[in-house]
């Protein structure tokens, strides 16, 4: 299997495809010319991989002869950050609707630890730094603590 990178007319963007035979990809897809990489089975690492999942976050560091991938910084950033917002407002619906419990029952402590842990959620794109991420690898290792918490575990003995 070939594992072709490969640039998208004359844009700055590029694709993935996983082929038996690159040769295949000239019938109507690319040209021979059209700047690629090209990867083998065995050359293809946890980095290759991530690219070919979210490849509209890479591009080549040369597209006259492109040698590596690197990721568009801006897209990602702004991929991640879109993702953590959503993973974190699933959470906020979830503790609004244990607030409204805590606040039925009148248990003030709920009331104040579940607002401290909301205001920690929405305030999770301020603490973020993508400073250290150079590969796409590094952009999905992060991963917010206060989103990883079991809130239904911490909020049962409350209510």
């Amino acid at each position: 299997m070939r594992h072709v990178f490969f640039q998208l007319g004359n844009t700055n963007d590029i694709a993935y495809a996983a082929v038996d035979d690159v040769a295949s990809l000239y019938a109507g897809v690319i040209t021979p010319e059209t700047p690629k990489l090209v990867y083998n089975d065995s050359q293809v690492n946890e980095e290759i991989s991530a690219a070919s999942e979210f490849v509209q976050l890479m591009t080549f560091d040369d597209f006259r002869a492109p040698q590596n991938l690197i990721v568009k910084r801006e897209a990602a950033e702004e991929f991640f950050i879109d993702a953590i917002r959503n993973v974190r407002d699933e959470i906020l619906i979830y503790l609004d609707s244990v607030q409204l419990r805590a606040l039925s029952s009148g248990k003030q402590a709920a009331i104040a630890a579940i607002e401290e842990d909301k205001v920690r959620l929405r305030d999770i794109t301020k603490h973020l730094s993508f400073q250290n991420c150079n590969t796409i690898v590094d952009y999905l290792r992060i991963r917010p603590g206060v989103l990883l918490e079991n809130y239904t575990t911490k909020y049962k003995p409350l209510l």
